[in-house]
């Protein structure tokens, strides 16, 4: 997604973000630069991945995060957060970093996610999925959606979220999650990837130029009969 951004145009994007979206105080996140060589100061980056996200306990996580940046190329950040009030930075988020110290700690806002999350709260429980590999909509490939959920209140390791995660298209037709992948965390605090299939029973991409969207559908979480996260196409992945 990146490799077409040339640094003035991602300059600019940056730059845009930052006059039209007003910085809330949970998109801040404190933390480590733990690349070497970095030196003090502020710039701008974008996110291009997380992993390694782990519970820490107090409801908080533990993540890495990846920060593409015209000075030093691709950062590491790790920071803890909470998920239930900002999601982790990944790719495509726009980022101000301010290093702070000499051993790297440092303070990174994000001043625009990126346009690939969507988000439902009900029933006590807040869901976040993102598509994972825009580039493969068209084309057949199996279709990835990274999944957060968040509570205070509900046990989330009953829900087994191959069998209640459903891909939809815009003629009602309906493709039940492959595998739930990469699972992490338990109990009020939930991440993973679903996998759903590319193309139907007949071998074609289920997703077809000029069809107008696409959804993940959740069902039965938390007392909400149906979550229906909807992506218009095509996708814009800034």
């Amino acid at each position: 997604m990146e490799r077409g951004l040339g640094p003035i145009v991602l300059s600019l994007l940056i730059g845009l973000s930052i006059l039209s979206s007003p910085v809330r105080a949970e998109e801040v996140f404190e933390g480590v630069i733990t690349t070497p060589g970095i030196g003090l100061g502020r710039f701008k980056g974008m996110g291009v991945y997380d992993m390694n996200c782990r519970p820490v306990g107090r409801g908080l996580t533990n993540c890495d995060g990846g920060i593409k940046t015209e000075e030093y190329g691709i950062l590491n950040f790790n920071y803890t957060h909470n998920m239930g009030t900002a999601p982790c930075i990944n790719r495509g988020d726009l980022l101000e970093v301010e290093v702070l110290n000499d051993t790297g700690k440092a303070r990174v806002v994000r001043t625009d996610m990126r346009t690939l999350s969507r988000e439902h709260e009900g029933g006590g429980v807040r869901v976040d999925v993102t598509l994972l590999n825009p580039e493969a909509i068209y084309t057949g490939e199996d279709l990835l959606f990274e999944v957060a959920m968040n509570t205070h209140t509900v046990n989330l390791d009953v829900y087994r979220m191959e069998d209640i995660s459903f891909l939809r298209d815009e003629r009602g037709r309906v493709f039940k999650a492959k595998a739930w992948e990469s699972p992490k965390g338990g109990g009020h605090h939930r991440f993973g990837v679903l996998r759903f299939p590319g193309k139907d029973r007949e071998g074609r991409p289920i997703v077809k130029e000029g069809d107008r969207y696409i959804e993940v559908v959740i069902r039965d979480v938390g007392g909400v009969a149906e979550r229906v996260l909807r992506w218009d196409l095509p996708v814009q992945t800034i």
